[in-house]
């Protein structure tokens, strides 16, 4: 296979990934406590966290949207998430978080017209 070819390969597999969140973004505007959630959310203008994690080595990857808690920063305590959305089976491995977070957060940039992608956390800690 040429370099080409790849190129054309991997853009085609991104395209399948966007049309599969879209899809996700769809059905989580149409869920009752989910879309209220995030849409207030993106109103009130809060930053939102992409969770990308694991309820253990028997479960497949899922992602929260979350905004940041409010820690106590005098104290140098960062407060847990506040989940406003899960969505399980999202990735089969923890490599997949960046490629697929990356994605998702892309399509709510340009679903929600956020001013910035969404913070890619993974397992509840900051990516690097």
């Amino acid at each position: 296979m040429s370099a080409h070819d790849d190129e054309a390969e991997a853009r085609a597999i991104e395209a399948e990934i966007a049309a599969f969140f879209d899809k996700l973004l769809d059905k989580l505007d149409g869920h009752a406590r989910y879309g209220p959630a995030v849409k207030l959310a993106v109103a009130k203008g809060r930053e939102l966290v992409l969770n990308y994690h694991t309820h253990g080595p028997q479960h497949g990857w899922c992602v929260s949207i979350c905004t940041p808690g409010t820690g106590v920063p005098l104290l140098g305590l960062e407060a847990p998430l506040d989940e406003l959305a899960h969505v399980r089976g999202v990735g089969r491995e923890e490599a997949h978080c960046e490629p697929l977070m990356t994605i998702l957060g892309e399509r709510m940039v340009a679903r929600f017209g956020l001013a910035a992608c969404p913070r890619i956390y993974l397992n509840g800690a900051p990516r690097a």
